[in-house]
């Protein structure tokens, strides 16, 4: 049997799509699951006024989440992956306000791991945001559940830095800026 240039190119093209849609998939799924493991542990991470972090894997060909792990104020380190785990997304919490730096925003060192990780990142801020941070273009988006409301529980404390307009969308440059004009 002889196969043309058009019949390979045909099915590869099914292929490719039936990967790239189980990639979607897949990549869809861990977002949902990294934001439901953010909404589970904002409570948590408000009252204890620490950080709390964890991560989305593929292992053995199934959606897992490993975490939350307790950080501290300002830092979290995750659980370890096992070695033929899937690292395919991250989360952390912001914790409380602070009068030291805003946290309804993602900081730099958030951008850089997100960078250096290469995996989406998802982050929950005292004030009920939700960020999304791309490791390919560097933005960093904020996530709304149903009817545009924020997703998870807000603080019943004032945000220090309450007087800061906050964009929808931001790149890693645009938040150092922000973050400069408030020091």
């Amino acid at each position: 049997m002889k196969l043309d240039f058009a019949s390979i190119r045909t099915v590869l093209m099914a292929s490719l799509l039936s990967s790239s849609l189980q990639a979607a998939e897949i990549s869809v799924e861990a977002a949902a699951m990294a934001m439901k493991a953010l909404a589970e542990v904002q409570p948590r991470s408000l009252k204890d006024q620490v950080e709390y972090c964890g991560s989305v894997i593929l292992r053995n060909g199934k959606l897992k989440v490993l975490g939350p792990a307790k950080g501290d104020f300002e830092s979290c380190e995750p659980p370890q992956l096992g070695r033929t785990d899937s690292y395919l997304a991250s989360f952390h919490t912001h914790g409380e306000f602070s009068w030291d730096s805003p946290t309804e925003i993602p900081s730099d060192e958030d951008f850089q791991g997100v960078k250096e990780e290469g995996v989406t990142g998802f982050i929950g801020t005292p004030g009920g945001r939700v960020w999304q941070l791309d490791p390919i273009s560097g933005i960093a988006s904020q996530r709304f559940c149903l009817g545009f409301k924020l997703c998870l529980t807000k603080s019943k404390r004032k945000d220090p830095f309450s007087d800061l307009s906050i964009p929808l969308s931001l790149t890693r440059d645009e938040a150092n800026q922000l973050l400069q004009g408030l020091k």
